[in-house]
């Protein structure tokens, strides 16, 4: 598709300095804290855009390994890396090139750029997903309808970017802004959650329970009693349809919600919040955090007092 930054024509930004990228990034697009994490680089770091009525598409090319934090989003945003890879770590996945992560507005965002990744960085007003919800980001895999259905309008825009020299008329902005929309609208819709809408009632069901009371440390045998079935179908419902365990699935749940806590408050005590929420062995809750988000849970709580992220 694009072998360099897409969006050349319209070049906002060329600096080798982070403070320069972080205010740049805080006054257009939302409140970021970027930290550097390496001291190796291949450049300066460039941001370009392509405005697209009310959206705005960025390319961006980082010069070093960085880690960026958001506060609560206030719109959608997009991001399709094209070369390099960005660690999700609200996520703890690794998003490679051609794959595609929605962020959706009221959760904040927390990726590590690996040197020298590319990206293409789209924002959206909050309005695009009136009527819809996710609790967490969308992470769509190369080969996702989804994320061809993107990575062509992507490409498509890019080369009219470039057959245009970046101008665009307005007509042709809110063009490709209605297709990108319609297309971001639609996976939202689709995926709420990162459930599949075509869950059987009692997975659903259960999936529903979980949400509704990890406060109260569920268990594999009261989603049995939930799912009105026996032990084994609802495994087998849980692998077959969200390729998970129900004991894993609850966990990964509860790793979540304590993750979001620490990032919300600062003053909590993590011992208690681990308790909480059924995880009574400290070494292993920390285990189980620092394979979910890749840092302890300590990381997590320090980094927030430190940045007072989206606060």
């Amino acid at each position: 598709m694009i072998n360099s930054i897409p969006f050349s024509h319209n070049q906002y930004l060329n600096s080798p300095d982070y403070q320069e990228v972080q205010r740049f990034l805080n006054t257009r697009i939302d409140p970021r804290e970027l930290r550097p994490l390496s001291r190796s680089r291949t450049g300066n770091t460039v941001v370009t855009q392509q405005s697209l009525g009310g959206s705005y598409l960025f390319g961006a090319g980082w010069s070093g390994k960085v880690q960026v934090c958001s506060g609560p989003l206030s719109g959608c945003h997009l991001i399709m890396p094209l070369t390099g890879a960005l660690e999700v770590l609200t996520l703890g996945k690794r998003l490679e090139p051609n794959e595609l992560l929605l962020a959706l507005p009221g959760h904040e965002v927390d990726l590590v750029w690996q040197v020298g990744t590319t990206a293409i960085v789209a924002t959206f007003e909050r309005s695009v997903i009136t009527g819809r919800h996710s609790q967490r980001e969308l992470k769509f895999s190369a080969g996702d309808p989804a994320a061809l259905s993107m990575f062509n309008l992507l490409h498509c825009i890019s080369v009219q970017h470039c057959i245009n020299s970046g101008v665009l008329s307005d007509e042709m902005q809110r063009h490709w802004e209605r297709l990108l929309i319609q297309a971001i609208a639609e996976q939202i819709e689709a995926a709420s959650i990162g459930i599949p809408a075509i869950l059987p009632l009692q997975l659903k069901r259960c999936v529903d329970w979980v949400m509704d009371n990890l406060d109260g440390t569920p268990s594999v045998a009261d989603l049995v009693k939930v799912a009105g079935c026996s032990r084994r179908s609802l495994e087998q419902g849980f692998r077959q349809f969200l390729d998970t365990s129900p004991a894993r699935y609850i966990c990964e749940r509860k790793l979540e919600r304590v993750h979001e806590l620490l990032r919300q408050q600062p003053d909590c005590s993590i011992g208690e919040l681990a308790f909480r929420f059924g995880f009574t062995h400290p070494s292993h809750f920390t285990k189980l955090y620092r394979e979910r988000f890749g840092e302890t849970p300590s990381e997590t709580l320090s980094r927030r007092i430190v940045t007072g992220v989206g606060r």
